[in-house]
């Protein structure tokens, strides 16, 4: 019967739509080399200069062109520091209109190891202050930075990872506290005592730490 589609047409094209999905960048229909007249962004709440961005690019295009324009969208979220939001497809309208759908990838949660409770707490309210903010790597990397200061650490690595089926991530933080205080020691070599056992400790402070130093030596009889 007319308008019925084969088997194998149908696999093909299943096969087809499962990889422009892979790629992130799916069309509603087949793109062709079209008139373009403007854009509609679906799903953008961040001010990142697409609209002037996509102004540049109307008038006649060509399919390349049309399909390059969801890595446009989406190297620019890159560049800003939205490194988990993309361009999800591409609708081309008959009135010349493309409407670019963006899933913009929002923190689902957080969780810190390696602290006390109470002190991970106030860290997740450093590191996350709004409930489902946008993720951007950079903005969280700063406050990395004064968390780590704020609380003394070591290290604070955060690592964010798919939140389920969505586009959201979830931050997986670890942190590492400093040692409060630190031996240290060896055998040194004076001009006059010759080889000298040293033996320190070290404790830090927020801006200070306190240095305790001794060494000991031998010679003709005396230490």
């Amino acid at each position: 019967m007319a308008g019925l589609r084969g088997k194998g047409s149908f696999r093909r094209t299943v096969f087809l739509a499962a990889v422009l999905l892979m790629f992130g960048t799916v069309m509603s229909a087949p793109l062709q080399a079209a008139e373009v007249k403007g854009y509609l962004l679906v799903g953008v709440t961040v001010d990142i200069g697409l609209k002037e961005m996509l102004a540049a690019k109307t008038g006649e295009l060509s399919e390349k062109e049309l399909e390059g324009i969801s890595v446009l969208v989406t190297k620019r979220y890159h560049e800003r520091g939205y490194t988990t939001s993309y361009a999800d497809r591409l609708v081309l309208r008959k009135d010349g209109i493309v409407e670019v759908h963006v899933l913009e990838s929002k923190i689902a949660g957080i969780k810190i190891s390696g602290v006390e409770e109470t002190e991970a707490a106030v860290m997740r309210k450093l590191l996350v202050p709004e409930e489902r903010e946008l993720y951007n790597r950079d903005l969280i990397r700063l406050r990395a930075e004064v968390a780590r200061k704020n609380h003394r650490l070591k290290s604070l690595r955060i690592t964010p990872v798919n939140y389920k089926d969505s586009a959201d991530v979830f931050l997986s933080v670890e942190a590492k506290k400093k040692s409060r205080g630190q031996l240290y020691g060896g055998l040194g070599v004076e001009p006059i005592y010759g080889f000298t056992p040293q033996l320190g400790y070290f404790y830090p402070f927020e801006k200070t730490g306190v240095d305790v130093y001794g060494e000991a030596g031998y010679r003709e009889g005396k230490w």
